[in-house]
């Protein structure tokens, strides 16, 4: 037996209500630059685990790196949030070494780290458009990562 006999006493979901729900689930949280160099961490950590290493499925590489960056941040990412961050940061941290390295091995006497920094911030910024580089504690976790060793020029970078 029905236990609401009336089809009209059980109201339709509100398509208004049901889009604002979701909405808040894919709430975007702002990334600190502790919580991007963390990820950093935690993918050269999984890229150089003997026994994880990148000898596995993109799927359970990533699934990995998310664990323990979740395991240790007070904001749970979803695999879309960190994809979606590695992939700008990647492309930026490529490009930086590439224009870092180039600063650096034109290092002339008298000249100090924050002088190169310094040079490495506006080529950067003349070479994307304007956009200054957000990654610099996570660029220091990568720059000795195998995958990171060459950098990566504006021009063969994927934008």
């Amino acid at each position: 037996m029905n236990p609401n006999p009336n089809p009209s006493s059980n109201p339709k979901p509100n398509p208004n209500v049901i889009r604002k729900e979701k909405e808040k689930e894919k709430k975007k949280t702002a990334w600190t630059d502790l919580e991007a160099k963390i990820l950093a961490e935690h993918f050269v950590y999984v890229f150089r685990h003997p026994s994880v290493g990148n000898d596995q499925s993109h799927t359970s590489f990533w699934g990995e790196v998310r664990r323990q960056y979740n395991s240790i941040v007070p904001v749970k990412r979803r695999p879309d949030q960190i994809s979606g961050k590695w992939s700008k940061m990647q492309r930026d941290v490529k490009i930086w070494i590439g224009i870092y390295n180039k600063y650096e091995r034109m290092w002339e006497s008298g000249c100090n780290n924050d002088d190169i920094m310094s040079a490495a911030r506006m080529a950067f910024k003349a070479q994307t458009k304007g956009r200054h580089f957000a990654f610099e504690d996570a660029w220091r976790v990568l720059r000795n990562c195998p995958k990171f060793l060459e950098g990566e020029s504006i021009s063969s970078s994927n934008k």
